[in-house]
């Protein structure tokens, strides 16, 4: 690596230990948004798939209980002779006082599904018969299910703060055909005294395999995705480019125990938000083909972190 590139991510790090910006979860004021869906795991199971749904509900500002409930369905409306899956209740008689008028964490969890590849995960929050009589589909949150490569696919909405290696988004295990995807905001670029926001998620390798990374991004601004090896805090792999999207694929092998993985989003022009996603395969074939990376000869090396 080049000393001015390390110059550059040292002033990333150096503005790490600064201060630390928190926030909490927002939801849109308007009444007609009902919650985000903030985690969805889809599995594929021997005994049937598996999906995983973590929705933060908006106050719902009464006594009486409101049901959180998960369809299933080939398009992204909600419709009479949709499936349902699953439901839970909220409601502001079972909340303690400090927590009325903020958001409510329900998740929904339904085992020994079939063929959900491609189809959509719906939410109502509420009674779906105002969905269903009158067409709104403003009332409902809705996430696709699902990559045909892959045998496990997670979405996830950041969590601030996660700025250090102590706070970083927990994405989980990385296996081959795992898949990810998150959706977060930089919110500062850094300006006079003020920090720059810096976004950490940490995956967990447990064995060799190739991963591809890709961080997308609107127009006039740019992030880079930094990839971190957590134990000596060694850069991996920078990707670093010019357009809207960030690509690059590393390959880690010769494993001598689980190895945890950080992905740093690093604000260089302008905020906003990103979304990055993540595929692990054993394909060594797009390694010099699926890269974008600064100051690297090669373009994407094997990564070898025995212990």
């Amino acid at each position: 690596m080049s000393t001015a590139m390390c110059n550059k991510f040292l002033c990333f790090f150096l503005l790490l230990g600064v201060c630390v910006a928190f926030s909490v979860p927002v939801i849109a004021e308007e009444e007609t948004v009902p919650g985000v869906i903030v985690k969805l795991k889809h599995k594929i199971a021997k005994k049937g798939d598996v999906l995983v749904v973590h929705v933060l509900a908006n106050d719902i500002g009464s006594d009486d209980p409101r049901p959180v409930a998960l369809w299933l369905s080939t398009d992204q409306t909600l419709e009479q002779g949709d499936r349902f899956l699953a439901e839970d209740t909220i409601s502001d008689y079972e909340r303690g006082s400090g927590t009325i008028g903020m958001p409510v964490l329900t998740k929904l969890k339904v085992k020994r599904l079939k063929d959900l590849q491609g189809k959509f995960a719906i939410i109502t929050i509420g009674n779906a018969r105002e969905v269903f009589q009158t067409g709104n589909q403003s009332l409902i949150l809705v996430r696709k299910i699902g990559h045909p490569e892959c045998v496990r696919d997670i979405f996830l909405r950041e969590d601030e703060p996660n700025d250090e290696g102590a706070t970083a988004v927990n994405i989980g295990k990385l296996k081959q055909n795992y898949c990810a995807s998150v959706r977060g905001e930089i919110e500062a670029m850094g300006v006079d005294e003020a920090r720059a926001d810096v976004d950490r998620y940490r995956v967990l390798v447990k064995e060799s395999l190739v991963f591809d990374s890709m961080l997308t991004h609107g127009e006039d601004i740019d992030f880079d995705l930094m990839i971190v090896a957590v134990e000596g805090d060694e850069i991996l792999q920078v990707c670093d480019g010019f357009g809207l999207t960030e690509r690059c694929s590393i390959k880690i092998e010769n494993l001598d125990g689980p190895v945890e993985i950080d992905l740093v989003v690093l604000p260089t022009k302008g905020k906003g938000s990103y979304t990055i996603s993540l595929h692990a395969h054993n394909d060594a074939s797009v390694l010099e083909l699926n890269t974008n990376a600064e100051n690297f000869v090669v373009a994407a090396p094997a990564i070898a972190l025995g212990h």
